[in-house]
């Protein structure tokens, strides 16, 4: 009796799976399931932002819809895409174009009736480069961006780079180096490889083989950086950022500025970035940036300039000996917006490049208490900071001070009042400037609360410009200038004998 009750729990079991399989099957086939396989996915790069996505389903001659999501969910709400496609025997080739945030997982959906599949598509984070080397070899850089997960789109030794005549990548291209590590930042090309006059591509695969991504087409750009004769770069008082080209109309790239050159404003991770185009006359490309559309306040912005989608390079500190920034600070709306340079750390100025950012305004400036303020410096019989103000109605005549980056007073002078009602200060500073190359802060001060100089309303520019050596022949004072406030600073001078 008990053995023939362990059979029959036996043969219950067995019957119950078997039964649990057949409605798995069910659900697989027809209540969403995985009927369709992917295959062959390639996402083509044709602007900064913008990916042709072409992909295989083995749905042959199905009717079927295809959806694009941001969410791993499909929503009632969600509208099925258009898309361009081909059949080939029990396969079909789909492919559509869009503008996606970089960093960011999206969704791809077949759909039939009840039956549904999906896969997840990462957004690439990249701008490819490339450098020549003085013997005639070339590195290809990645820059795959470090705040973005590099594995969502590429596989661990996924990287390859491609030469091409053609800036669009097709079957003539000629692979130059494959399995690169996903963590190696470049792929080097030796002086046979490398044709300044060719085009590159990086050609990454990614989920295990399934996906491909290719890049805009990379290109030698000296020779458009050679035909760029100026840059400069304004803030206006409603926020535009207006960066000018001007560009040597008799070169060959001119006729193409106002159609491929573009401004990129974006975030480190670029899952933030803004395109701006050209417009092209006399000679000057002219790129236009409302700021207030940023969104993320203290974050510092790239600045970089691309031509058809490929980075050129970053729009930098000076260019052709002369400062890129014309005016650098907007206050609006309790808002602060700055031009700022930055350089990689152990860099020298040449690569110093331009930031944007915005922060909230708790900063005090000197022209809310004062109707005017002019400073000048003399370094005989000591170095000493000279400041005439006339002060606003109902405002406390201030200390003039110096301060080294926060507000410790290093040195301070009261005013005195002139028979016209202004106020003269005179400060000597060589006591107080105990570190070379180092900016010092030019405030006044009523009781604790610090108030800048803004250099534009300060002091001439013949005045600002000047190098003042003092008596002793030891050191050389000069006045500079950080995000509109006035600084100063001196160097050591070397006797050489």
């Amino acid at each position: 009796m008990k053995k023939s009750i362990k059979i029959t729990l036996l043969v219950l079991v067995i019957a119950m799976t078997l039964s649990l399989c057949s409605c798995k099957a069910f659900e697989r086939i027809f209540l969403g399931g995985d009927p369709f396989s992917f295959s062959d996915i390639v996402m083509t790069q044709t602007g900064v932002n913008e990916y042709k996505i072409e992909f295989t389903v083995d749905s042959g001659k199905k009717d079927v819809d295809i959806y694009f999501t941001e969410g791993s969910r499909l929503s009632d709400k969600v509208s099925p895409i258009e898309v361009a496609k081909t059949v080939d025997g029990k396969n079909a080739r789909f492919s559509f174009t869009k503008e996606l945030t970089l960093g960011e997982n999206y969704y791809l959906w077949v759909i039939q009736g009840d039956k549904q599949a999906k896969v997840s598509i990462p957004a690439p984070s990249m701008f490819p480069s490339i450098t020549v080397n003085d013997d005639g070899s070339a590195i290809f850089n990645f820059n795959f961006t470090y705040d973005t997960a590099w594995g969502a789109f590429c596989d661990p030794n996924g990287k390859a780079v491609y030469k091409s005549q053609s800036p669009v990548f097709d079957e003539s291209a000629v692979m130059l180096c494959d399995q690169i590590e996903i963590t190696d930042e470049h792929g080097e090309l030796t002086a046979e490889q490398f044709d300044e006059n060719a085009y590159y591509y990086s050609v990454i695969t990614g989920k295990e083989g399934l996906m491909k991504v290719i890049s805009r087409p990379v290109m030698v750009f000296d020779n458009i950086i050679s035909s760029v004769e100026s840059i400069s770069a304004t803030l206006t008082n409603d926020l535009q950022l207006q960066l000018k080209v001007g560009v040597d109309e008799s070169s060959l790239y001119a006729p193409m500025v106002a159609d491929r050159l573009q401004l990129l404003i974006k975030t480190s991770a670029a899952d933030e970035l803004y395109v701006v185009d050209s417009k092209y006359e006399d000679g000057i490309a002219t790129m236009t940036f409302d700021c207030s559309n940023l969104i993320f306040d203290g974050l510092w912005y790239d600045l970089v300039l691309t031509w058809d989608g490929a980075v050129v390079m970053d729009v930098p500190k000076s260019f052709n000996g002369h400062s890129v920034i014309q005016s650098s600070t907007v206050k609006k709306d309790n808002y602060v917006y700055n031009l700022v340079d930055w350089k990689p750390e152990d860099a020298d100025d040449s690569a110093a490049m331009l930031k944007v950012y915005f922060e909230e305004d708790t900063t005090k400036y000197a022209d809310e208490i004062l109707k005017s303020y002019l400073v000048t410096f003399t370094t005989y019989p000591t170095p000493t900071m000279q400041v005439t103000v006339q002060l606003k109605s109902g405002v406390t005549a201030p200390v003039l001070a110096i301060t080294g980056g926060d507000k410790t007073i290093l040195a301070s002078a009261e005013g005195t009042l002139n028979d016209d009602g202004s106020y003269t200060y005179s400060l000597e500073v060589a006591d107080a400037f105990t570190e070379a190359e180092k900016w010092y802060d030019l405030r006044f001060f009523i009781g604790t609360t610090p108030y800048e100089m803004l250099k534009d309303s300060c002091i001439a520019y013949a005045d600002y410009s000047k190098e003042y050596t003092d008596t002793t022949g030891a050191r050389l004072y000069e006045f500079r200038e950080w995000n509109g406030f006035l600084k100063m600073m001196y160097s050591d001078i070397v006797v050489v004998e």
